[in-house]
C-alpha cells in the first residue's frame, strides 16, 4: 500500500516517501531501470548466469523447466544462487539467495519443451519495504489476456553476440506478440503446443537470445505490469523468418498456485 505523507518535518519520512513514489512512477512509465523482478540463475562462485527467472513472490522465482531439467535428480537440492534486481552483474548491488527446493513441472517434455516451467523456493525471502526497491511481478488474473499485436518487453542478461559467454548487463527489448498462425507457420518443423506462444518480428530483428532463457516477458495493462511468458526456445538469435517461443504463464497458473499459494491477484508482499 502506498504510504500517506504528512508534513511532519521528519526528513527520513520525506525521503522514504520520495523514494517509494519514484519507484511507483518508474514502474508505471515502464522505465527499464524498474525491472525489479528480474532474476539471474548462476552456480555459486561463478560470475555468469546460466539462465534467467522472475520473482513472483517473496520466496519464489519462476523460470523455464529446461534451465533446471538436468538437475532434477540431484539430491540434495542442486546449488543454485539466484540474483534478483541486478542491472549489471559486475556491480553486485542486487539481492542474492540460494535455492532450497526446485519444482520442475511434472509434465515438462525435454523433447518438445512443452510445459516449460519450474519454480525455485528461495532460502532467504526478499524483504519488502520503502527502501527495498525489488518488487515481484504480478501474475495474470483469469480475465486478463494479451492478444497478438500487443507490444511487450522481454529481458535477460544476454550475451552481446551469439556464442559470447560473457553476460553482464540486463537488456530489455520490445517485442510484439505474434498470432498463433504466424507462430506455427514459422515453426512448421516443430510442435507449437497450447502452452506456447511466439513474440518478436518475422524479420528477426529483436528476439530473446543466449542468456535470456527462463527470463520474463511482461506486458502492461493500465498502470500494472503482468507476467505473460517465459523465454523457452527459438531458432538461433534474431534469425529471419523466426520468432522467440515462450511458455504461456496463464496455462500454468493452477500448478503455480498449488505449489506456492500465489494467484493472479496481488503478488505476495
Amino acid at each position: 500500500m502506498r504510504r500517506s505523507f504528512f508534513s511532519t518535518g521528519n526528513l527520513i519520512d520525506q525521503l522514504l516517501y520520495m523514494q517509494e513514489s519514484a519507484l511507483i512512477e518508474a514502474v508505471s512509465q515502464g522505465i527499464p531501470e524498474s525491472w525489479t523482478w528480474q532474476a539471474g540463475l548462476r552456480r555459486p562462485n561463478e560470475p555468469n548466469v546460466f539462465c534467467c527467472g522472475v520473482l513472483i513472490g517473496s520466496s519464489w522465482v519462476l523460470t523455464a523447466g529446461n534451465c533446471v531439467y538436468a538437475m532434477k535428480d540431484f539430491v540434495p537440492t542442486p546449488l543454485i544462487e539466484v540474483i534478483i534486481g541486478e542491472k549489471d552483474l559486475r556491480n553486485k548491488d542486487g539481492v542474492a539467495s540460494n535455492v532450497t527446493e526446485v519444482f520442475l513441472h511434472n509434465k515438462y517434455d525435454p523433447d518438445t519443451q512443452d510445459y516449460d516451467f519450474a519454480l525455485l523456493r528461495l532460502a532467504d525471502p526478499v524483504e519488502q519495504g520503502p527502501l527495498m526497491y525489488i518488487r515481484p511481478i504480478k501474475l495474470p488474473p483469469e480475465q486478463l489476456d494479451f492478444e497478438s499485436g500487443t507490444v511487450c518487453f522481454v529481458s535477460g542478461y544476454r550475451a552481446p553476440k551469439p556464442g559470447n559467454n560473457s553476460f553482464t548487463k540486463l537488456i530489455t527489448v520490445q517485442v510484439p506478440i505474434a498470432s498463433d498462425y504466424a507462430c506455427k507457420k514459422a515453426y512448421q518443423d516443430r510442435t507449437i503446443t497450447a502452452r506456447m506462444f511466439c513474440a518478436g518480428f518475422e524479420e528477426g530483428n529483436a528476439v530473446a537470445c543466449q542468456g535470456d532463457g527462463g527470463g520474463p516477458l511482461v506486458c502492461k495493462d493500465g498502470n500494472n505490469w503482468y507476467l505473460k511468458g517465459l523465454v523457452s526456445w527459438g531458432r538461433g538469435c534474431a534469425v529471419p523468418g523466426s520468432y522467440g517461443v515462450y511458455a504461456d504463464i496463464k496455462k500454468a497458473m493452477k500448478w503455480i498456485e498449488k505449489i506456492t499459494g500465489l494467484s493472479g491477484d496481488e503478488p505476495e508482499h
